[in-house]
């Protein structure tokens, strides 16, 4: 599981907080700080947000995905063009 500041581009588009991960505020360090120890400290919680994670990068960002999404949009720049 990841455990990343919640800043403006990135993390939120991979991370579901709670579930295959967490989102911090922005610098609250000693919210980072917690977050890790639980991770550290809970090995079932690290094994059910891990696989979260490979569901959500399957879902998203596996090769058939971004192809589909290539494809779609060079078709709607070729109907536009």
């Amino acid at each position: 599981p990841t455990i990343s500041f919640d800043i403006a581009t990135g993390p939120r588009d991979i991370i579901e907080d709670e579930k295959s991960g967490y989102l911090i505020e922005d610098n609250n360090l000693n919210e980072y700080a917690n977050k890790l120890k639980t991770l550290m400290s809970d090995e079932n919680l690290r094994a059910k947000m891990g696989a979260k994670s490979k569901e959500i990068v399957k879902s998203k960002f596996s090769k058939d995905v971004v192809m589909k999404q290539w494809m779609e949009l060079f078709e709607r720049i070729k109907n536009n063009a």
